[in-house]
């Protein structure tokens, strides 16, 4: 993340009426300097505890939420309920559309990108009518590793 880009969002949260703490920073931080990396919430408290040891579960719980119903996060939340944070909106220029294979045995999440899904969905919303403004796909699944084991057994 630039330093434009952190500033960037600093002015999102003070438009908000929020200040901008050390605790925040440093929730901010882990979450838009993690690349390819999709980050459990205890994954970003504990993260966050090495930047500022004051910051709390219930700061990186709000900020969380903030941050997702700015458009600055998504969620991807797997089948045992636990949640995955990634970048997205505008603090992730850098990072293109994706979508994701989630394993349902150890919840490994794996980015793709298909032009010829792309492609073929655009046709499909065109033949229908249908303006697309963004979408997010799935695909549960086992992933090679855990396949491999079970096989083994």
């Amino acid at each position: 993340m630039t330093k434009q880009e952190k500033n960037g969002l600093i002015g999102e949260f003070k438009k908000r009426g929020l200040k901008m703490t050390r605790q925040r920073s440093a929730i901010i931080d882990v979450v838009l300097e993690t690349r390819d990396r999709h980050l459990s919430f205890e994954d970003i408290l504990e993260a966050a505890k090495k930047i500022d040891p004051r910051v709390s579960a219930a700061t990186v719980y709000r900020n969380i939420l903030f941050l997702e119903n700015a458009g600055m996060i998504s969620r991807i939340k797997l089948p045992d309920k636990k949640s995955y944070f990634e970048k997205s909106g505008i603090v992730a220029s850098e990072k293109k559309h994706h979508d994701h294979f989630i394993c349902d045995i150890c919840g490994g999440i794996t980015e793709f990108f298909s032009p010829d899904i792309e492609e073929l969905q655009d046709k499909i919303a065109s033949s229908m009518n249908f303006t697309i403004k963004s979408h997010r796909m799935e695909i549960y699944g086992i992933c090679s590793g855990c396949a491999a084991k079970i096989k083994k057994k």
